[in-house]
């Protein structure tokens, strides 16, 4: 388990001392992919830099299997690294050297004999699928196989954590999905905990189980993947969720908000699970003579789960609709009443974007 407890972290520029990390406290189970998300400065990176002292923080408590790294000495910190993989946004391979060499050089560092070194390579390769170039130079690699021979390295020294800075944001689309699913093997048939910092939310999507959401050197918000897709609290969060459920009213649709003359709510229902494709809203429109109409609407998997997202114009009596919304129940979709002002804001902001 890794343990991160009010780090901070200070750098001093010429505008003077930047507080890169404040107090900022998670932590990290066994055997799980946690994905730490923000935008470009937010900290996330010297965040997950703090986990194996590549950045010692300036207070604060780093706890690796309950062992404070800032107390142990050289050699011991050392060994305790060489369970600590990581890889890199720009892959960080050494161009002179083949790849069966870029894989065997952590071993090699650490003292591990030839046969053994051998023995582990071909293993790795063969596990990122790049047996047939053992002799290949990293520049003559795409981005892809540079990512995977990456990866081989990082698991040289059977690490128990792997770290991935921005692993995935120098690849296009498709490869990107590979290297999750490479990520997601190594998870599964090794047992190794995943970091994973990212400004992409479709990474945090495809293969994380939580995720903080950092800005300004904090941890805004944090939970289950899921759950932070599904009831995102933060603006910031929103807009990152919103680079896949884009959950903001199409503003061609904003003037049927006016026309209507009788009472009208606009509901935000969320479904998790087979509940994302009931018929909930025929199911009100028979038992309460409500009319609804659809403003916006999505689908989308989440880590292995459905998420249904509408957006909804509900018309009728007050005491009607109010009845029609706890009507729904616990085992139904969250309903959440939304305010027409602050819709014309969204609609606002996505135009500014």
């Amino acid at each position: 388990m890794i343990e991160l407890r009010h780090i901070t972290k200070r750098f001093t520029t010429s505008h003077g001392e930047l507080h890169a990390l404040d107090d900022v406290s998670l932590t990290i189970n066994d055997g799980e992919i946690y994905g730490i998300i923000g935008s470009s400065g937010a900290g996330k990176s010297t965040l997950l830099r703090c986990i194996n002292l590549l950045e010692r923080p300036d207070d604060g408590a780093v706890l690796v299997d309950d062992v404070d790294m800032l107390s142990l000495r050289r050699g011991a910190l050392a060994g305790k690294r060489r369970r600590i993989g990581m890889v890199f946004q720009q892959f960080n391979l050494l161009d002179g050297k083949t790849v069966y060499d870029n894989v065997a050089l952590p071993m090699r560092l650490a003292g591990v004999p030839d046969h053994q070194i051998r023995e582990r390579v071909e293993t790795l390769l063969g596990f990122v699928e790049l047996s047939d170039k053992a002799n290949t130079y990293p520049p003559r690699l795409s981005g892809g196989q540079k990512q995977r021979v990456g990866i081989a390295r990082a698991l040289a020294n059977n690490p128990q954590i792997l770290l991935c800075d921005e692993a995935t944001s120098a690849l296009d689309p498709e490869t990107t999905e590979s290297i999750l699913n490479l990520l997601q093997r190594v998870n599964r048939e090794f047992g190794i905990t995943i970091v994973i910092v990212t400004h992409e939310m479709q990474v945090i999507a495809k293969v994380c189980e939580r995720v903080a959401v950092m800005s300004l050197g904090k941890i805004v918000e944090e939970g289950r993947v899921l759950d932070v897709f599904a009831y995102p609290k933060e603006p910031i969060t929103r807009r990152f969720v919103r680079t896949i459920i884009d959950d903001r009213v199409p503003a061609p649709l904003m003037p049927l908000l006016k026309q209507e003359r009788g009472h009208q709510e606009v509901w935000r229902l969320t479904s998790v699970g087979t509940s994302a494709s009931d018929p909930i809203l025929s199911d009100l429109a028979r038992e309460f003579g409500i009319a609804t109409r659809v403003l916006y609407a999505a689908i989308t998997e989440i880590h292995g789960e459905v998420l249904g997202v509408l957006i909804v114009q509900a018309i009728g009596e007050p005491a009607v609709l109010e009845r029609a919304r706890r009507s729904v129940g616990e085992d139904g979709p969250h309903i959440e009443l939304q305010d027409i002002d602050q819709l014309r804001q969204a609609i606002g902001e996505g135009v500014a974007a």
